[in-house]
């Protein structure tokens, strides 16, 4: 019963724990106080879970891909030449007055990785989608693409690349066309995600 109850309060110490020195440093202090290996063990596993999910949530609570490991797409390759994806998720990316606030690659004015200064109007009310690592490369930007839920379908542009390894994210106007609730009103704080989606090259 000790043995348990001491794996419940190592399990609560790391419930904010963001980052492996940190994980680490609370391990050096179960050494000092000559905690069994199997309390070490477990509180070991515990931290390196409870790391992982910190740094990979999103700011609405999802767990994103952005750490999985996956190939990205050489500069050379038009990975979007011709091609249709199925089944694919589109994230909403946010707005100008969000991405200034909230983008660590926009604050004051929004920089696009295919775009360094677009317009505010195109911004808001263009229909415009990031690409994510698995398919983006140079020679996607300025590609259109048809993004479309069921019946709901719109021509957008390739302007970004996306955060993650293999989801789509898309402007207001994309997420308004597909029928999808969204909203960014603060940096802690963002919605809109539609699933479902098939996107075509044209």
């Amino acid at each position: 019963m000790a043995e348990a109850r001491r794996i419940r309060i190592t399990a609560r110490m790391y419930e904010n724990a963001a980052s492996m020195r940190g994980a680490y440093a609370v391990l050096l202090v179960l050494a000092m106080r000559r905690e069994t290996l199997p309390t070490l063990i477990a509180s070991l596993t515990l931290a390196f879970a409870a790391s992982s999910l910190v740094a990979c949530a999103g700011s609405d609570g999802t767990v994103l891909d952005e750490g999985e490991d996956v190939e990205e797409v050489s500069d050379s390759v038009d990975a979007l030449s011709s091609r249709s994806f199925a089944n694919v998720t589109v994230l909403y990316q946010g707005d100008w007055s969000f991405l200034t606030r909230c983008d660590k690659w926009s604050k004051g004015r929004v920089r696009f990785a295919c775009d360094e200064s677009p317009t505010r109007e195109f911004v808001d009310e263009g229909a415009w989608v990031a690409a994510p690592r698995n398919v983006y490369s140079r020679k996607s930007c300025g590609k259109m693409v048809k993004v479309c839920k069921g019946s709901a379908c719109i021509e957008a542009k390739v302007v970004e690349r996306s955060v993650t390894a293999a989801k789509w994210e898309g402007s207001s106007a994309v997420m308004e066309a597909l029928g999808i609730d969204h909203g960014a009103p603060s940096c802690n704080r963002s919605w809109g995600t539609a699933t479902g989606v098939t996107i075509t090259a044209l």
